[in-house]
């Protein structure tokens, strides 16, 4: 069979294509080269302190990253008051419309203290960078803010700023990524004890475990010695988890070099960004169908019948107590008492049972 020399171009150049398209990043797939080097680029700015024109060009950095994955996207400018001079900053926010109003926050900050800040907070950047292109052309049940924030490292400023502006808004979860990449294999956490939404730190942790990730926990407040954006949305009533890295081998800085000069792309692990990233592309696909009442209040169930049986039977030994006073005290009846016991725990139950389902 003889072949014409159109026919064999045509089968070249389809071929080729074929080729670039196996080798290429597939748009849904998380990618540990791109992670990496969202963080290799911030780190080359120098340190991005808020109001700096490094923090600047690390926005408008991430501003067109976001565009670039056809996203909506927006700025919101803040005025850093409690520092010596007031400093214009601002926070980078992406919209991924979804089919209700209902949002989930996935966010990062972009500013540093005056240090490379590759793993804080570069790393979460590049993470939520990642997510936000895989997800890109989703439609989801949820509405998500991909949001960057700054002035972290001066006090939570940016994110203060955000849960202000949008405190109206019907924000059902917030995910911070801060501190990602650097530490051993039983170092991923989720979650800080006492600071961050429980219910939401087991939703995310089950994620974790589901697909493989062991030793993923909550830390103490004690032995991190630091907080982080969560923070705000807690404050604001919102719920909110923190996804880090840690080195438990590690004395002291259970963080890592983070906040010195040795804060640099070399503490970097990538496949750790990758696998991050992929763990907050599930987290929030699973949450966006979720029905979150129903899991926020079987995950608080247990805590509140407990506290419906403390109080339950502190009502009726109080009851008691109030009761035996009241005969041999005041002469009253058993039969009276009696009425006044039923009635008192009576009222006690109801509105502990009626808190309880709630």
């Amino acid at each position: 069979m003889k072949f014409s020399p159109r026919f064999m171009i045509l089968a070249l150049i389809s071929v080729l294509l074929l080729c670039i398209q196996a080798l290429a990043p597939a748009k849904n797939e998380v990618s540990a080269d791109r992670a990496y080097a969202h963080v290799e680029m911030l780190v080359s700015m120098g340190p991005r302190l808020a109001g700096s024109p490094a923090e600047a060009m690390a926005a408008s950095y991430i501003e067109n990253e976001f565009r670039s994955y056809g996203l909506d996207v927006w700025i919101e400018n803040f005025i850093i008051e409690n520092v010596e001079e007031n400093l214009l900053s601002c926070n980078v926010v992406a919209c991924l419309p979804g089919r209700s109003d209902d949002i989930i926050v996935v966010d990062a900050h972009h500013d540093s203290m005056p240090t490379p800040g590759a793993i804080d907070d570069a790393s979460g950047v590049a993470v939520v960078l990642e997510i936000a292109r895989v997800l890109s052309t989703e439609n989801l049940g949820r509405t998500v803010l991909f949001t960057t924030f700054s002035g972290e490292e001066l006090g939570l400023f940016g994110s203060t700023d955000f849960v202000g502006k949008h405190r109206d808004n019907k924000i059902v979860a917030s995910i911070t990524f801060d501190c990602i990449g650097a530490g051993p294999d039983n170092g991923l956490r989720i979650g800080l004890e006492g600071s961050t939404t429980e219910w939401l730190d087991a939703y995310a942790q089950q994620v974790a475990e589901n697909m493989g990730y062991i030793y993923v926990k909550s830390e103490r407040p004690e032995v991190i010695g630091g907080t982080s954006d969560h923070e705000s949305f807690v404050g604001a009533g919102f719920d909110a988890t923190w996804v880090y890295w840690v080195d438990p081998e590690r004395e002291g800085d259970i963080l890592g070099p983070v906040h010195t000069l040795d804060d640099n792309l070399d503490e970097i692990d990538k496949d750790k960004l990758k696998q991050v990233a992929e763990l907050g592309v599930e987290v929030v696909i699973q949450l966006a169908g979720e029905d979150i009442a129903a899991w926020r209040h079987a995950h608080n169930f247990p805590i509140r019948a407990a506290t419906f049986t403390i109080i339950g039977m502190g009502a009726v030994v109080l009851s008691i107590g109030t009761c035996s006073f009241i005969h041999y005290r005041r002469g009253w009846t058993w039969r009276k008492t009696a009425w006044i016991f039923s009635l008192v725990v009576g009222i006690v139950m109801v509105v502990a049972y009626l808190w309880l389902l709630t």
